[in-house]
């Protein structure tokens, strides 16, 4: 199993590279992980980086009301196929960064997910084929604002606001048996979200299988496999932490809106 890291130096300039047993120190992979490289034998302390959203895709796939719980909240029924989604992949941010509150929207829907990081091509995939396709696995928070998936007749700013999928702190390669992690979402401290990937009704392979058939995924790209239980919300000031078994742990912290700010090119 690995941890393959995406970071910069004091530079700027993105790198890719694999965590040491210790998480003490990164050796960069030259080549990136489509595919996979060899580590370099040099390495440098992982004080000295900066760590970055593990990957920038073309494609966010959401699992929508993928847990008994969350459609009995919402008072939903059971769908005969799954509910997918897109967020937009300008919404991706990455570990201890913020979660930047839309204007008119102080109270933001947090939902602790596991990521699925394609290291493949997948077109019209076959169910048994889909996990070879598969790179590794990160933490995801799905965003989103609960006024105007109601009030919207599409979720574009609902779902895909700036910081809206913070992704991270790593993609972890080889994991055992990711449809039995468990996953915990924390605010402030307090466990709001708590269950397993195993509860979820669609499984990975069933949605690469199923999501493949409509839209290509290119290696890097992601998807969010859904909540395992219940709703949890956040505001401005709160320090939200995103926990899978295997993985590790993502932490985010919601701010009020900024105001626009002017990009000298």
């Amino acid at each position: 199993m690995s941890r393959v890291v995406r970071y910069r130096r004091s530079d700027g300039r993105p790198r890719w590279g694999v965590l040491s047993a210790d998480g003490e120190r990164v050796h960069e992979l030259a080549g990136g992980p489509h595919p996979m490289g060899t580590p370099g034998e040099a390495s440098e302390p992982t004080a000295s980086i900066e760590i970055m959203a593990p990957v920038r895709p073309s494609t966010i796939a959401c699992v929508g009301l993928n847990h008994g719980l969350t459609r009995a909240a919402l008072d939903r029924p059971a769908s005969r196929q799954p509910m997918i989604f897109l967020k937009s992949p300008g919404s991706v941010t990455g570990p201890n960064s913020s979660i930047e509150c839309p204007p008119g929207a102080d109270v933001l829907d947090v939902a602790g997910e596991l990521a699925v990081v394609m290291g493949r091509r997948a077109r019209r995939v076959a169910e048994h084929e889909a996990m070879s396709h598969v790179l590794g696995f990160t933490c995801a928070n799905d965003v989103g604002v609960r006024d105007w998936l109601t009030s919207d007749s599409q979720w574009f700013r609902a779902k895909s606001s700036d910081t809206f999928c913070p992704l991270g702190p790593w993609i972890t390669t080889g994991l055992g048996d990711p449809d039995a992690a468990s996953i915990t979402l924390a605010v402030n401290g307090e466990k709001r979200q708590s269950g397993s990937m195993a509860e979820l009704t669609w499984k990975i392979p069933q949605i690469i299988s199923y999501a493949s058939s409509y839209v290509t995924f290119e290696p890097g790209d992601v998807i969010l496999m859904g909540s395992p239980a219940g709703l949890a919300a956040a505001s401005p000031g709160d320090t939200v932490e995103v926990t899978i078994e295997g993985i590790g742990t993502l932490v985010n912290t919601v701010t009020a809106p900024h105001e626009a700010r002017r990009t000298v090119l």
